[in-house]
């Protein structure tokens, strides 16, 4: 972290510098540069901003060479997301971490053939992958939650993981909060938000950590129908967690879906007298999680869709235990805007108009689909066949400057987005991909159209069929757009009244 005379400092800036490949500059070289370019050419910055390192203003040429992005991923005094924000550059520490996306080709697995049921290797008990991942690219930003949940557990651990390397705390009585137990409902996206969270400890804490590794652990791996194996099996991976670790340099994430399988509650499985290996394994996995209280370079984050299935002892050895519930009509709207928002920058959808009543309506600005918040750019005119598409701004964006009531994309996706209420994230994408696929022919397809369709997806799944006025209003939209398209357009208008009334006669018959 850069501390350099001058004004008094207040908190910590972080900034993410991602590198092309090959890169052969020494990191000192490029921490001191970039550090000079913020603050020479920002005299305050907004957390989430992407800078682009230009030759113009760079200097040397061969640092903007090396970088491919300059990312503000966030603030150590942030007290609220989204954070709004401006930060005097000059009055924060800055925490320059540079960081390059890597794949597995690098990791030496065993190929599936030649894998049987008395291999002792450590890869068939979890899958070893490189952090920063690049498959993991950009889940971070997709996450949507009601509460900043994956922010906290970021900063707790980043926070806890500095004080333990540099204060002088006395550490002996304190819990290190290195365990995380996620538990939710299933497509709450648990197992998504720890493997984010492993790939933005990596960069945070890559100045600590020069290299990273992410050990998704396959718990169904370790269950043995011989006696006694599968408590032998949780053994033998907290051996080779060990062995991982004892390299002081490197930070070691430990990734357990469906922890109930190896960490079982014991005292249901004395009452339904079940066999003792359940027992065996889950007292190896407390004793494995015991082994690692002072090491600060590992982190467990487990994931259970069955909390009261998981022992007790368990839980209490998992300090940051966090619900991850099923998504309310806000972020449902936040999680089908990202998506269709991708769908438009892909070209799958388009539109000329984004109110639909007939007043008119500011265009919003464009913004960076991988960023759920609107960024003021631009506020040009865009045709359906437009090279810079029009995309859909945010609930707060849209009612400030959107007539109240005016019906509108925004007032349409929010109507779907309650209808969606109690659907998972992942199944709600999932709709969205059916919707495109099933119900569209047209590339791009009208963006109003494929709401149309994308309501009669998420009525039928949900079982609320249309009333007669909302029918009729959906027949004549539907109407009016298949007159603008060709017939396979009109087949698949009349295709989705089908739908529709057949969904309403099968919650009749109920």
């Amino acid at each position: 972290m850069t501390q350099s005379s001058g004004p008094r400092k207040h908190g910590t800036l972080y900034v993410e510098v991602r590198l092309n490949e090959g890169c052969s500059i020494r990191s000192e070289t490029i921490r001191a540069n970039v550090e000079k370019w913020l603050v020479s050419h920002h005299r305050d910055i907004k957390v989430g901003a992407t800078q682009e390192f230009s030759y113009s203003l760079a200097s040397p040429s061969e640092t903007a060479q090396a970088i491919e992005r300059i990312h503000v991923s966030g603030h150590s005094l942030s007290k609220s997301f989204p954070d709004q924000t401006l930060y005097l550059v000059s009055e924060s520490y800055l925490d320059i971490a540079l960081y390059s996306l890597l794949s597995d080709t690098e990791h030496d697995s065993q190929p599936e053939e030649d894998k049987d049921e008395g291999d002792k290797s450590p890869s068939h008990r979890f899958t070893d992958l490189p952090l920063p991942y690049r498959s993991f690219d950009g889940l971070w930003e997709s996450l949507v939650f009601k509460d900043p949940i994956g922010e906290l557990i970021l900063r707790s651990i980043v926070r806890a993981t500095k004080d333990r390397q540099h204060s002088g705390m006395n550490w002996s009585t304190r819990p290190w909060q290195n365990t995380v137990l996620l538990h939710g409902p299933p497509g709450s996206g648990k197992t998504t938000l720890a493997q984010a969270l492993a790939q933005r400890l990596s960069i945070r804490l890559s100045n600590i950590f020069p290299t990273s590794r992410l050990l998704e652990v396959k718990s169904r791996a370790l269950l043995s129908r011989y006696f006694g194996e599968s408590s032998k099996e949780v053994g033998e991976l907290f051996e080779s967690i060990s062995c991982m670790a004892e390299n002081d340099e490197q930070l070691v994430i430990v990734l357990i879906d469906e922890v109930e399988s190896i960490a079982g509650c014991r005292t249901k499985a004395s009452k339904a007298n079940e066999v003792g290996d359940a027992i065996r394994s889950t007292n190896e996995v407390l004793r494995g999680l015991d082994r690692f209280r002072e090491r600060t370079n590992v982190v467990f984050c487990c994931t259970t869709n069955l909390l009261a299935d998981v022992d007790s002892a368990f839980v209490d050895r998992c300090y940051i235990e966090t619900p991850v519930n099923i998504p309310a009509a806000d972020c449902i709207f936040e999680i089908l805007r990202a998506d269709l928002n991708n769908l438009i920058q892909c070209g799958k959808l388009g539109c000329e108009k984004l109110g639909y009543d007939g007043r008119h309506i500011e265009m919003p600005p464009i913004i960076h689909c991988n960023d759920l918040s609107s960024t003021l750019q631009s506020t040009q005119t865009f045709d359906l066949f437009s090279k810079t598409p029009i995309y859909i701004p945010d609930l707060t964006w849209a009612s400030i400057h959107w007539p109240k009531g005016a019906t509108t994309v925004v007032s349409e996706l929010h109507k779907i987005a309650t209808l969606g209420k109690g659907l998972s994230g992942r199944k709600l994408r999932a709709l969205v991909t059916q919707t495109l696929y099933m119900y569209t022919v047209e590339e791009p397809c009208d963006l109003q159209a494929f709401l149309i369709a994308l309501e009669s997806v998420i009525r039928a799944k949900v079982g609320i069929p249309l009333r007669e006025a909302e029918a009729e209003d959906s027949s004549t939209a539907a109407s009016e757009q298949a007159t603008d398209n060709d017939e396979h357009n009109t087949e698949t208008m009349a295709f989705l009244s089908k739908l529709e009334a057949d969904n309403h006669m099968d919650v009749s018959d109920d």
